[in-house]
């Protein structure tokens, strides 16, 4: 097996793992030393979680609701056209503001980051993002069952309280969504509200009942398959490389979420979606990622500036 350094997503511990892999699929993820972060250890709920890869739920076409109900399928081109259409339709007619964003935890940075462009290129500022939380311990495994969410929070994604109760008064039209956690019972519960939508754009892994209400959906990659950071609980900034690449045809977050930037005509999307000069980007004008970029990051990681007297308040 080639042992490709990255991290386990499982949840914001961010503990380094090697995956191992051959022929284009993930074997196993093992634990990587890392003295600041997981020692020599990992959780077995982390140790499985490579399964997720090549789950039988993960979503493999893009897709587009037809004037006679069902979802079919399209090519990316077609899909992005189709979700500016809509995007720009809505805006036009009621303006900018009700257009609502909830973004991933589980997605990196450099898509975050793209993620929050886009919506600030539609004039909106109703950016949230949903955090599951479970069960914790003392050792490894923490509360909040995504990767990334503090990376979110430095990129300026708020608690979707306010944005739900902005659906649930009325108040939007229009919603961009990056995964499915907007569905536990502590945010929207179920699809009722957004039921309600004018235009409902999904982001995604895998199969959720979001499906159900979305006019366009768009699979995504696994962390597996992309490369990127993630910011772990303590504010570590940490570098995941890609392993393999998906058996379908999907894309990262950040390529679909640019090619939507290109196609509504926004500033600011031209040179298309590259990891690396994202990061770059991110370094140079989010000052928590202050000289903290995907090339530069040691084997360790880095903390966000301010990430330790955080900690310590």
């Amino acid at each position: 097996l080639d042992e490709i350094p990255g991290v386990c997503t499982g949840c914001a511990g961010g503990c380094n793992i090697y995956m191992g892999v051959a022929n284009n699929k993930v074997y196993r993820y093992v634990p990587r030393r890392n003295d600041s972060v997981n020692q020599t250890w990992l959780c077995d709920a982390g140790r499985m979680s490579y399964k997720e890869i090549e789950a039988a739920d993960r979503l493999t076409d893009v897709s587009v609701r037809s004037e006679s109900g069902p979802l079919e399928s399209v090519t990316l081109e077609t899909g992005i056209r189709a979700a500016a259409r809509r995007l720009r339709t809505v805006a036009d007619a009621k303006g900018a503001g009700v257009i609502v964003g909830f973004a991933s935890a589980h997605a990196t940075n450099e898509d975050l980051f793209t993620f929050r462009k886009l919506l600030s290129g539609l004039g909106t500022d109703a950016a949230a993002v949903p955090v599951v939380t479970g069960e914790a311990d003392d050792l490894l495994v923490k509360a909040e069952k995504a990767a990334n969410a503090s990376g979110a929070r430095a990129l300026g994604f708020a608690e979707p309280s306010r944005v739900i109760e902005r659906i649930r008064g009325g108040g939007a039209d229009a919603v961009i969504v990056l995964g499915h956690d907007l569905l536990a019972p502590a945010f929207l519960g179920d699809t009722a509200e957004l039921a309600k939508l004018d235009t409902v754009i999904l982001l995604d892994t895998s199969h959720s009942d979001l499906e159900r209400v979305a006019h366009l959906v768009f699979p995504t990659r696994h962390a597996a398959e992309k490369s990127g950071t993630l910011t772990n609980h303590a504010g570590r900034v940490q570098r995941n490389l890609q392993a393999v690449e998906p058996r379908f045809e999907s894309y990262a977050e950040g390529e679909v979420l640019n090619r939507l930037g290109v196609a509504l005509g926004l500033d600011g999307f031209e040179s298309g979606y590259d990891p690396r000069a994202v990061s770059r980007e991110i370094a140079s004008s989010v000052p928590a990622f202050a000289d903290i970029d995907l090339d530069s990051l040691g084997g360790e990681g880095a903390e966000l500036k301010g990430a330790s007297d955080q900690a310590e308040s």
